[in-house]
């Protein structure tokens, strides 16, 4: 059995005076093994010395995702700042295997200075939730299924307490069963008819998100399935 590795990642969002909410993503290296190239929130692996310095598993990835946001980003953040919106669990099919936890924070700093680490993460990159779905469905921002849907949720939001708003509805736990079929990527989660068989014709309700790796992704959610949709409902 693949090894399963515990990490932490911040959905990081500050206000801009023209462009309203943004939200910080990381460009990895290229070189890197996981999600190579792809542009991601700040975070990385739970360490032993999280767990042994906190009481519990959700303490331990805050203080994970903080030491991650300074390493990665250059930013100092408190885990008192730190809100738990959903869990994403790699798919079995996957050869790097992660069990990771998503936090999302608010800088009232917004001219705060990012400083990459140059080693893992070559740039980074201020935008907005609809500004980057915008550049992932034109294949020029590639983001990974759980950024994308992330970002749906909040798309709509103006403000921060929105953003709060919209992840206290809802905190999903996700391990997607993935297929394939003609080079395209079909991302199914809890409710959908292929989720327990893998087949992507299989007749029944939806709840996916579909298309190719690096991006271009439709999120497909029917009235039938009866499981509340990853997104939050936000994909219209």
């Amino acid at each position: 059995m693949k090894e399963i590795r515990a990490a932490a990642t911040i959905l990081l969002l500050r206000s801009h005076p023209q462009n309203g909410l943004e939200t910080l993503l990381l460009k990895r290296n290229k070189k890197l093994k996981f999600g190579p190239g792809f542009w991601v929130f700040p975070g990385g692996k739970i360490e032993e010395a999280d767990i042994t310095a906190t009481k519990s598993d959700e303490e331990a990835a805050k203080l994970a995702a903080v030491r991650e946001a300074k390493e990665e980003a250059g930013l100092d953040l408190s885990t008192e700042e730190l809100t738990y919106f959903c869990h994403w669990t790699t798919p079995a099919i996957q050869p790097r295997r992660f069990s990771t936890s998503f936090f999302y924070a608010f800088i009232e700093d917004g001219s705060v200075e990012i400083i990459i680490d140059d080693s893992e993460i070559k740039d980074h990159l201020w935008i907005t939730p609809k500004g980057a779905i915008a550049k992932s469905k034109e294949r020029t921002l590639p983001i990974m299924p759980p950024t994308f849907l992330a970002l749906q949720r909040i798309q709509h939001c103006t403000t921060h307490e929105e953003v709060l708003a919209e992840f206290k509805k809802y905190q999903p736990r996700v391990l997607p069963t993935i297929g394939m079929k003609d080079k395209i990527i079909y991302c199914m989660y809890e409710g959908d008819a292929g989720f327990k068989n893998g087949d992507v014709d299989c007749a029944g309700p939806r709840h996916r998100l579909v298309g190719p790796m690096d991006g271009n992704y439709t999120f497909e959610y029917s009235e039938d399935c009866e499981v509340a949709a990853v997104n939050g409902g936000n994909h219209v």
